[in-house]
């Protein structure tokens, strides 16, 4: 496996980046840094919030969390070191992101016993910059294997057509 060395210091740097930013966010709200209340925009507001479940605070046994918690970073592991052995950038930095954002989440749990969400939308869900890290990182993996395999097909066809002509 040859290891694109400019790849793994981005992906690396961009969940670094993201574990960062949502630590300084998380302070920054609970130091009071923040006002609390409407923000920017009328379906956005900052607000202080204790999850002890999992999405949308499900009450789920501690053990259950954390067993789901272990299984999901293997198979996060799986995933990058499958994108580094296939030298798929965006798949790499994706799951980076993702990686990010989970260490921010997990950081919380194990320190707080729950994850503090601070930002609400639309009076109705609450989340922190992890959960969107993740968010944005799980659909950029996805649209990454979506133009994967839009382009295996693509090959395909065009293999086929040139058998065809021979």
């Amino acid at each position: 496996m040859k290891i694109d060395k400019l790849t793994a210091i981005l992906g690396l740097s961009v969940g670094a980046g993201a574990l960062l930013a949502d630590r300084v966010t998380k302070i920054a709200v609970m130091k009071g840094a923040v006002r609390q209340g409407p923000a920017f925009f009328s379906w956005l507001e900052i607000t202080i919030h204790h999850n002890f479940g999992l999405l949308g605070n499900l009450a789920v046994p501690r053990i259950l969390i954390l067993l789901f918690s272990l299984l999901a970073l293997g198979v996060l592991a799986y995933g990058l070191f499958d994108a580094l052995k296939y030298n798929r950038r965006m798949d790499f930095i994706a799951l980076c992101l993702v990686l990010g954002g989970a260490l921010g989440n997990l950081y919380d749990r194990e320190t707080y016993v729950y994850v503090f969400d601070w930002l609400m939308f639309f009076k109705t869900s609450i989340i922190n910059f992890s959960d969107a890290f993740i968010t944005i990182g799980l659909i950029m993996y996805a649209i990454g294997q979506f133009v994967r395999k839009i382009e295996n097909k693509d090959v395909d066809c065009h293999e086929t057509q040139t058998k065809i002509e021979r």
